[in-house]
């Protein structure tokens, strides 16, 4: 089998993230996830799991985790979800993801189990999300690797990573998203994320709302799990920031951090706190972590489409995978504190199930000058839809392509403007390819 035939095969499995449907918790079942990795040995318990939930920051949080522990001498994989531009992207050893040779011989193997389980009517089909985890974890025993870093793919208590049972759980920081799915109310969406909580086992969460800071600290509490609140134990200050780095200072409970980073914005701080928690927590258990490692670990970070700044041909780019309300409103924050140009050109567009009027409400801030653009994500939104709910800024024009929108962009911008693409995943994915030349892949 080779990587085109294994995607076509992927993509041929029920795929909420492609889907108009919105799942409710009834379709969810682990036992289906448990009765498949059962059919393959269990992969998952072969390997140490860092198991990471939250609404923003756990793709930045499991790279930092990821980064110290490889900075710190071990073999690393890491499981993310969304990809920007290739599959490949979503499962990494040490940071390099799995080759195309490797995705498809994985998908070889475990094909004929996914028809064992489907083949149990009561169980209901395997969905993509399902396969590329049970990818995941037969790729980490094989690879044997030191660490599994397994980053939910929505919610928590019945997302198919939830089979783990993790050295350490993980919960950055909660927002109302995906509420269809998971409720409409912090504390709804925050017991979701509390399910991946495990009995004595330690739980880490980023600095939250005290909506979601009471149902974690209840449900640690229940489960008798040690509980490590990053906004209680450790404090920091950012020190120094420019629009190619930050420095910034973590106090911690067993060493103090300073910290340089490529990694912009606030809400990183907050990342490499709670990724630097987990790290003292994996200490207070054995796992040798010297605070230098953790310190260089940070220099050796890239991460795409997270506030990314990119210049290309003296255009300057920032671009942010943001998707809601929240997520955007930090973003504006960010802009304002790093940057000051002439002119501000959005390039936008996202995905249904996302509440585009109160994210562009928050982006009007910055008086952008506005393109309104889809990508090839079978659930984008119409440009001519989003500008009906919402017409009150400065609007350039409507592009039936993320090419022809960041092309068009070009041509308003000089080299005091910066470029802003926001608004999904997807649209920032697009956008690497317009700017690095990268092949595109099917949705």
């Amino acid at each position: 089998m080779n990587y085109h035939s294994a995607i076509k095969k992927l993509m041929s499995l029920t795929d909420f993230e492609r889907s108009f449907k919105n799942p409710t918790n009834r379709i969810f079942k682990l036992d289906r996830m448990h009765f498949l990795l059962k059919e393959l040995g269990n992969p998952q318990n072969e390997t140490p799991a860092i198991h990471i939930a939250g609404t923003k920051g756990k793709g930045s949080t499991a790279s930092m985790i990821e980064s110290i522990l490889n900075h710190s001498g071990y073999t690393t994989g890491l499981f993310t979800s969304p990809h920007l531009n290739k599959f490949t992207e979503r499962i990494r050893i040490s940071n390099q993801p799995i080759s195309d040779n490797q995705f498809a011989s994985l998908v070889d193997k475990i094909w004929p189990k996914l028809k064992s389980v489907e083949s149990n009517t009561s169980l209901g089909s395997v969905t993509t999300f399902e396969m590329l985890t049970a990818m995941a974890f037969l790729h980490f025993k094989e690879m044997n690797v030191d660490f599994q870093i397994v980053e939910v793919g929505m919610g928590g208590r019945l997302d198919s990573t939830n089979v783990l049972n993790p050295i350490t759980s993980v919960i950055t920081r909660i927002s109302l998203d995906h509420t269809e799915t998971l409720g409409n109310t912090i504390s709804a969406i925050a017991e979701e994320k509390a399910g991946i909580i495990k009995p004595n086992v330690p739980a880490i969460f980023a600095p939250q709302v005290a909506d979601a800071e009471k149902v974690f600290t209840n449900k640690a509490k229940l489960l008798n799990a040690p509980l490590t609140s990053v906004k209680e134990k450790f404090s920091w200050k950012i020190t120094d920031r420019n629009s190619l780095k930050q420095n910034f200072e973590i106090n911690g409970e067993l060493s103090s951090y300073s910290i340089e980073t490529n990694l912009l914005g606030d809400h990183q701080v907050d990342n490499a706190a709670t990724s630097i928690a987990t790290a003292e927590t994996l200490s207070k258990v054995g796992v040798l972590i010297k605070p230098t490692s953790i310190i260089h670990s940070f220099q050796q970070i890239n991460l795409k489409g997270r506030f990314q700044f990119i210049e290309s041909n003296k255009i300057k780019f920032i671009l942010d995978g943001a998707h809601n309300p929240d997520s955007i409103r930090r973003l504006v924050r960010s802009f304002k504190k790093y940057f000051n140009p002439k002119k501000v050109i959005l390039v936008f567009g996202c995905i249904h199930g996302h509440d585009y009027k109160k994210m562009l409400i928050s982006l009007s801030k910055i008086n952008p000058v506005v393109i309104i653009s889809k990508s090839r994500h079978p659930k984008s939104i119409e440009p001519l839809d989003i500008l009906k709910q919402f017409d009150s800024f400065h609007l350039d024009s409507l592009q039936p392509t993320v090419s022809d929108a960041i092309g068009k962009a070009l041509t308003l911008a000089t080299n005091e403007d910066i470029i802003l693409v926001t608004g999904s995943f997807s649209i920032v994915g697009e956008t690497l390819e317009k700017l690095e030349g990268i092949k595109p892949e099917i949705y």
